[in-house]
């Protein structure tokens, strides 16, 4: 079938249509008429864009056809396969992509994760006291960048006095600013490359010492590698749950019955936890590249060329959700693809469910009154989208 320039399509590839928040028009709009259409891009080859919930699963499952060793996202020089390909654990293949998942799968479940949730509960308790102290303060500051943060610092067993320094790092690698966001990322790679050399010469029991001396079917990964992996743990999880912390704040402000609701529960039920993450679908684009020719939505997919995966679409998709566009904390069944499905689903899922479910637990019965204070900014790129700045203004319970 022949690929048609078709505007919300190419409104896909600019990130002003994510600042304004336009692209659910889009997502919307491909859905019903064009699920898998061919999107133009100003400065690179172009892509298809997938917005139905069923063909982007199939396109996240069949790995053989579908790679994700080229590169996983609509950034750096999309002409070229990305740099990391094959040093980072999203862009590794079969075998080592299982085996290293395996190895890292203990430190993400379990004993650990239980001990981890006792002092993880006090902190968030602690933030969500000082907030309320506040009255008025800036969700992503306050809330969003540190709880991700002080939990993954304590996963990775990463000392808690680097913490502090390291948040305003930790902010800046999502910023609008290139510059800002250079320096942040570079500044962040530097330091866990003194955090990977301590491990080399002082194996601990966590994550990163796990990484460092994994013994492969391959052998031990590359400096590299190990590197690119390290830093894969620590960022994934920030930058994601970061947004879904803020966009869970905002949709409970938006939609004040829910909140009203979430407030006269006995506990947080899974499904409040499932639903913000279904409603703020922090990934935007999760890209795969064809390895063969194949027919997807009925569209002619060629080899080589780039997919990507539209989840927040998937997430609103009518013909698998009702009422998709409303949000509903009691929504079950809930088949959101907010962390991917496969054997690429994202590795850090449990504890993203953790934190939300900690705070929106602290949050419904400290606060009795959550409101907007401000306008709120958001995002300006084709990899997370989501809310970056969101004011608030609290009262305790």
């Amino acid at each position: 079938m022949e690929m048609m320039n078709d505007a919300p399509a190419a409104a896909l590839a600019d990130p002003q249509t994510f600042i304004r928040d336009e692209a659910h028009d889009q997502w919307r709009h491909l859905r019903a008429y064009r699920p898998v259409a061919w999107t133009p891009e100003p400065d690179g080859p172009g892509f298809w864009s997938v917005t139905r919930h069923g063909d982007g699963e199939r396109v996240l499952r069949e790995t053989s056809l579908f790679s994700s060793f080229e590169g996983t996202t609509l950034e750096a020089n999309r002409w070229e396969d990305d740099p990391a390909a094959g040093k980072m654990l999203p862009l590794m293949t079969a075998p080592t992509h299982g085996e290293l998942r395996r190895i890292l799968l203990p430190y993400f479940s379990g004993r650990r994760l239980a001990a981890l949730e006792t002092e993880a509960a006090a902190f968030v308790g602690g933030l969500v006291e000082d907030c309320a102290a506040q009255g008025r303060f800036e969700v992503t500051d306050m809330l969003g960048t540190r709880i991700p943060t002080h939990i993954a610092f304590g996963l990775l067993g990463l000392p808690e006095s680097d913490e502090a320094a390291l948040l305003p790092t930790v902010r800046d690698t999502l910023s609008c600013d290139e510059e800002a966001r250079t320096i942040a990322d570079a500044e962040l790679l530097l330091y866990i490359a003194d955090v990977v050399d301590q491990r080399r010469r002082r194996p601990g029991d966590d994550a990163i010492s796990a990484v460092v001396s994994a013994q492969l079917s391959v052998g031990k990964l590359e400096d590299e590698a190990v590197l690119l992996t390290v830093l894969n743990l620590m960022t994934a999880g920030l930058t994601t749950t970061r947004l879904a912390i803020t966009g869970a704040l905002h949709a409970l402000i938006t939609h004040e019955a829910q909140w009203r609701w979430l407030q006269t529960q006995p506990e947080v039920p899974g499904s409040a936890v499932e639903e913000c993450l279904r409603w703020t679908s922090p990934a935007a684009a999760v890209v795969r590249t064809a390895s063969g020719d194949a027919e997807l939505g009925g569209q002619r997919v060629r080899i080589g060329q780039r997919i990507a995966v539209w989840i927040p679409s998937l997430n609103r998709d009518e013909s698998v959700f009702d009422n998709a566009g409303h949000l509903r904390l009691d929504r079950s069944p809930n088949r959101h693809l907010g962390f991917g499905t496969g054997v690429h689903a994202c590795l850090g899922m449990v504890l993203a469910r953790l934190e939300l479910r900690l705070l929106l637990d602290t949050i419904r019965r400290r606060w009795k009154h959550l409101e907007s204070a401000g306008p709120v900014e958001r995002l300006g790129s084709l990899v997370l989208q989501g809310i970056d700045r969101l004011p608030v203004r609290v009262a305790s319970a």
